[in-house]
């Protein structure tokens, strides 16, 4: 059974070209390795690998899956240290660190589907955030010198990810840590506050995400006031 909790991490302790490890000139503390990791349909997910030099032991993944850019998301890539890099986020040394694209945002491959559904009724085809999840942590696992653990996680939508990687868990998943992740939507989860609709939000996010897949985008009001603009569309919820 998984056991979602903050301290199951460090249980998960064991006693360039794409695929091609850097380093940056000031002798960094750890390597950067970027791979397309290949799916079950054949498409390809932009994966941001970051692994300390010299581990006494194999370590474990720990693995975030975002729709908001790998990259970005692990921090200073031209740090000189993985402290300086990942700063007071993470642990240190004791992980091998990856960031991956899910499919169809930034340098991933693929359709971008938002919270897309999973296989079923809503889901036609042969993959959803669940499988990928899945793949990413099989391959991760198979390819990287590793104590055969992973840990994952992720905030509001990454969280919701990770909600998705735990519904059909792969084997070497060790721990899962949700933070705010976005399942009552009607309650209290971005769209709507206890049914209210949040319409300001909701435009301005769906349309970032739907848009542009390389990039942030706002929605083209043509009005700074939103409440007047929201007011004459009526029941939008």
């Amino acid at each position: 059974r998984l056991f979602i909790i903050l301290l199951a991490l460090p249980f998960l302790l064991g006693t360039h070209a794409l695929g091609q490890v850097t380093e940056t000139a000031d002798e960094p503390d750890f390597t950067v390795r970027e791979e397309m990791v290949p799916m079950r349909d054949g498409v390809g997910l932009y994966t941001l690998i970051i692994s300390p030099k010299n581990p006494v032991a194999p370590l474990p993944v720990l693995l975030s899956r975002t729709p908001y850019n790998a990259t970005r998301s692990s921090g200073n890539l031209s740090a000189s240290s993985l402290k300086a890099m990942l700063g007071t986020r993470f642990m240190g040394q004791d992980y091998i660190y990856v960031f991956q694209d899910i499919r169809g945002r930034f340098n991933s491959e693929g359709e971008y589907i938002m919270y897309r559904p999973p296989i079923g009724p809503f889901n036609r085809t042969d993959t959803d955030e669940s499988t990928d999840a899945w793949d990413s942590m099989d391959w991760l696992v198979k390819n990287l010198s590793t104590n055969g653990r992973v840990g994952i996680w992720g905030t509001s939508y990454p969280g919701w990810l990770t909600l998705a990687a735990m519904r059909d868990p792969h084997p070497a998943l060790a721990a899962a840590v949700p933070i705010n992740p976005v399942v009552d939507t009607w309650k209290a989860d971005d769209w709507f506050h206890w049914g209210a609709f949040r319409g300001a939000y909701a435009f301005d996010f769906i349309y970032k995400m739907e848009t542009n897949t390389d990039s942030p985008s706002k929605f083209p009001y043509d009005q700074n006031e939103l409440y007047s603009w929201l007011l004459p569309k009526g029941a939008l919820g």
